[in-house]
């Protein structure tokens, strides 16, 4: 009997493998061009400007060198187009003709998805008939006129219409053979208080939500009249989760690939009217706020600009500040685009021009700026208690940035708007970082206690690098000498590791430094058996360079610690100078990983 993944055997996941043609897939994704045997061009899982990201026909794989992402032509697949296991596969096997035989569980769970999917087109059916031939559908028309909907926008958008009575559609889809409880399942009806079922959508203008493969998920409604609330979104499903899609990326993907940018609204009539001005690389989250998700869906996007525009009144102000913070955590440049007060951008456009609107992109405001410009309004109506709490929850922001120019750049920027110190900036973030790291991790090395801070794990993981990659030790004599160990223990044992030469070093297998270095060889033991196994890793510049890298940063705050405690004018400018120079080798490796 063959094995089964999922509900799929394995047999049948290597058939669908071999039967693709990586390069032909990825290269309706990404522009690769031939390099030798293989193809290069840029990641579209990180933001590159030199191409890193390799295809290789032969071995029907990709591997980015910049950002460590491997895989084959599924793995691709649930990568850039947002999708489980399952639907990769499906996916694929549909396109290559390739018919699935799945375990009777596996067949039950397709069935219902298959159903699912029917159910919510012949809805979407029925919906865009009525916006033609119902009674209503004067009431619907005009409403078009008035909002200036054209044709081309309704039919770009497939914009429907859900007509009013309590069961319209679900008598429909009863006919059609879809009971109520599928219909219930998938967020078409709903069971009032009586367990009586009625339809969701009634008397709305409807905008359809889809995935990039067009399939249908669920139904957004926009009230024709004073009828509250004003719009409707979709509940979650089987087959809808709110964060995994943004409204209208289907329409937008190719211009969002070709402009290298995507702007980020609200609404789903934004995003329209958006798309009419030709800014037809804006999406919207379907009815909430942004996500971790969306963060993720983004930046598989691969675009170098990523611009934010909310509605300019308090509430679409919050959101902004609440996206940027999101950007800034997951380490993705963007930039806020303000709108006069009151506005949103279906009414901005009512008024205004795309000449007018593209000033306003020139003037947008960097993510960390704009939340410090926000933070400053707000302190200023408090007293000093109130700005203390400001300045504090910026710095705590500012210790979410990895990169040290980044970070130290927002520090300074916080210090400025609020006339303070830098020091006392700084100061804050390495008090924070060390009432964290109080915590010792020991264990006994030999007949007495190794032990090491929280905040020396750098140093821990840059040693397990060592004996477990021994192709890394050229680079890391490089960048790394033993004074730069916190912790004692650890520095005289890199001192007697780097002492080995070249030769006698890569000549040696993991498993044989414990006998080689008796005195040490219970703490090499433990490190071997502990962190990542980076022997079972192809050698990886980008990933030592990754290694080195959190070493050099955890310098830095050492670093800045002696500046703060400096007595002298003398003492300070040499810690400054080392500081300096340190930051150099960060930028400079910070400059290799984005490679």
């Amino acid at each position: 009997m063959a094995e089964k993944i999922g509900y799929v055997s394995k047999e049948q996941i290597e058939q669908i493998i071999q039967s693709v043609d990586i390069v032909q897939l990825i290269s309706g994704y990404v522009q690769i061009k031939s390099s030798g045997k293989n193809f290069i061009g840029l990641c579209p899982f990180h933001n590159e400007k030199t191409p890193s990201f390799i295809v290789s026909p032969s071995k029907q794989n990709y591997h980015c060198y910049g950002c460590g992402e491997f895989g084959n032509a599924i793995r691709f697949i649930m990568e850039v187009e947002n999708f489980k296991f399952p639907e990769a596969v499906k996916y694929l096997a549909d396109r290559h003709g390739i018919l699935l035989s799945t375990t009777s569980s596996g067949k039950k769970e397709n069935r219902f998805q298959n159903h699912a999917y029917q159910c919510i087109e012949a809805a979407f059916k029925f919906y865009r008939n009525n916006l033609k031939r119902s009674d209503e559908s004067s009431k619907i028309q005009q409403y078009l006129k008035q909002r200036s909907i054209s044709r081309d926008l309704v039919e770009k958008f497939q914009l429907a219409y859900a007509p009013s009575g309590w069961n319209n559609l679900s008598q429909y889809l009863n006919k059609n053979g879809f009971s109520e409880s599928l219909q219930n399942k998938v967020g078409l009806i709903k069971q009032g208080e009586k367990g009586n079922f009625y339809d969701r959508m009634r008397n709305r203008l409807i905008f359809p939500i889809q995935d990039t493969q067009s399939r249908f998920l669920g139904f957004a409604g926009r009230v024709i009249g004073d009828d509250l609330p004003k719009y409707l979104n979709p509940p979650e499903t089987q087959l809808y989760k709110k964060s995994n899609y943004l409204y209208g990326l289907k329409e937008a993907q190719n211009n969002i690939r070709k402009k290298n940018r995507i702007i980020i609204v609200e609404g789903y009539l934004d995003v329209i009217r958006l798309h009419e001005h030709s800014w037809d690389e804006s999406v919207a989250t379907c009815g909430t706020a942004l996500h971790d998700n969306h963060i993720k869906l983004i930046k598989r996007l691969n675009v170098n600009q990523v611009y934010l525009l909310f509605d300019g009144d308090s509430a679409g102000i919050k959101a902004a500040e609440k996206a940027a913070q999101l950007f800034i955590k997951s380490e993705v440049d963007s930039k806020v685009i303000i709108l006069p007060e009151g506005l949103d951008p279906d009414d901005y456009f009512k008024a205004h021009n795309n000449t007018e609107f593209q000033i306003l992109i020139d003037q947008s405001s960097k993510d960390f700026e704009f939340i410090i410009q926000q933070s400053q309004k707000r302190a200023q109506e408090g007293g000093i208690e109130h700005q203390k709490t400001t300045v504090e929850n910026m710095v705590e922001l500012s210790k979410e940035i990895r990169s040290p120019i980044k970070r130290d750049l927002f520090q300074l920027a916080i210090a400025k708007a609020f006339s303070i110190d830098p020091k006392s900036v700084y100061h804050s973030v390495r008090s924070t970082n060390h009432e964290k790291k109080h915590k010792n991790i020991s264990y006994l090395n030999q007949n007495r206690q190794f032990s090491y801070q929280k905040s020396e794990e750098h140093e821990v993981e840059l040693i397990q690098y060592l004996i477990k990659q021994v192709q890394a030790i050229t680079k890391i004599k490089e960048y790394v000498t033993p004074v730069q160990f916190s912790n004692p223990l650890l520095a005289t044992l890199f001192s007697r590791l780097i002492k080995l030469t070249d030769e006698e070093y890569t000549s040696l297998k993991p498993q044989e430094f414990p006998e080689i270095f008796v005195e040490y060889s219970s703490l090499i033991m433990h490190l071997l058996q502990t962190g990542k196994n980076y022997t079972t890793d192809i050698f990886s510049e980008t990933r030592l360079d990754e290694v080195i890298y959190r070493f050099k940063e955890q310098q830095m705050f050492q670093l800045q610690a002696k500046i703060d405690s400096a007595e002298t004018e003398a003492e300070t400018k040499k810690w400054l100078s080392k500081k300096n120079e340190l930051r150099k080798e960060i930028s400079h490796l910070h400059h290799r990983k984005k490679k």
